[in-house]
């Protein structure tokens, strides 16, 4: 049992490097650290440094009641009991078997049988329920992790939107003031063509400006519609009975200090669940290789049967080992193990590019080296 609960055929497993030779600086920069992942640290309500009170209300609103966020939560208390699942074939199975029946033959009166007893079952699973159990704790931290992900592009989504929305705010106003600017401006023009003191053309001129100020109003009211409604599947709310109403743009934009791009890669949840995914594959290999060792099962049972409720009955018992060991599959076992360790590298691969992706996002975005 000791020697059993030790082994454990997965491969020795490290996260992959992002390239084989890493370099030892940028070469738009003349040094950097090394990675130490922080994506479970907790980000808190980080919307709340705009200082924006509508803002803070529909995070909170997204947080409990997106649905997107709702599938991640459940994904996650799934992947969390499945360790309980991988974690209970260490433990013996027992049941409580039970039967009555009643039969006859012609000639003869009917009779009556029942059996109970207790039943155990033990399968010692040396080779495939260690890495099972381990598999099954990456994968709920990689779920973990996509939680987190899903939480956070849910959040910063709904502060773009938001963010658009109150900029259309602003230009719808500016456009009103516009327009009525060249209301006032047709009329002028209109009162001196009618003094002669100006073409048909100048009338003309100024009924087109303010048609396209009119125009381009209506464009920026469509626009603000369609981000109303996004904000509202955001919020888990039906767009119809949702509405906005239209305010300024008066949130603070908070300090960003020079070294936040390298603490933002080491906090992105989607680089931890590709790589813990790395690690659920390679335990896949183990649980492949176990198809070449006997499974093993100690079994003992404990049985009552009788003719009748009221008559003596007869006590049975039984107790003893079985093994199996699959001789021939048709190349089955041989072809699953060349499937996982395919599955291993397909995993490897999409690390290394999310690790890949996350340096080209942290460059582009915060203009790298940071000034």
């Amino acid at each position: 049992l000791l020697f059993g609960g030790c082994l454990n055929l997965s491969p020795s497993y490290a996260p992959p490097p992002v390239s084989n030779v890493m370099p030892l600086q940028y070469k738009e920069e003349a040094g950097w650290k090394t990675a130490t992942p922080m994506e479970t640290l907790t980000r808190g309500p980080w919307w709340e440094a705009f200082g924006d009170p509508v803002l803070n209300e529909l995070e909170h609103k997204a947080n409990s009641a997106n649905q997107n966020i709702a599938v991640a939560a459940a994904n996650l208390r799934k992947a969390r009991a499945q360790i309980s699942v991988a974690r209970s074939a260490f433990m013996p199975g027992v049941s409580l078997p039970a039967s009555a029946t009643r039969s006859g033959v012609e000639g003869s009166g009917p009779q009556t049988k029942y059996s109970i007893g207790v039943s155990a079952q033990w399968e010692l699973s040396f080779w495939n329920a260690l890495p099972a159990f381990e598999a099954a704790k990456a994968q709920a931290e990689a779920t973990a992790a996509d939680y987190a992900a899903m939480r956070l592009s849910v959040q910063a989504e709904l502060a773009q939107t938001y963010f658009q929305l109150r900029i259309l705010d602003v230009q719808h106003s500016l456009y009103e003031s516009t327009i009525a600017a060249y209301a006032k401006a047709v009329q002028l023009t209109r009162s001196q063509y009618q003094g002669g003191m100006v073409t048909l053309t100048d009338v003309a001129q100024a009924e087109a400006q303010q048609a396209s100020a009119e125009a381009q109003l209506a464009g920026i009211e469509r626009q603000r519609a369609e981000l109303e409604h996004g904000i509202a599947i955001l919020t888990g709310q039906l767009p119809s009975s949702f509405s906005l109403a239209k305010g300024t743009l008066d949130a603070r934009l908070p300090q960003i200090p020079p070294g936040l791009p390298s603490a933002l890669l080491e906090r992105r949840p989607d680089v931890a669940s590709a790589e813990r995914q790395v690690a659920v594959s390679n335990e896949q290999i183990g649980l492949a290789r176990a198809a070449w060792f006997p499974s093993l099962s100690l079994g003992a049972d404990r049985l009552a049967q009788g003719a009748g409720w009221y008559a003596a009955p007869l006590l049975a018992w039984s107790v003893g080992p079985s093994a199996a060991l699959s001789l021939f599959q048709g190349g089955k076992t041989m072809a699953e193990s060349e499937a996982a360790w395919a599955g291993y590298e397909a995993q490897v691969a999409s690390y290394r590019q999310t690790c890949l992706q996350a340096f080209k996002a942290i460059q582009t975005k915060w203009q790298w080296p940071p000034a």
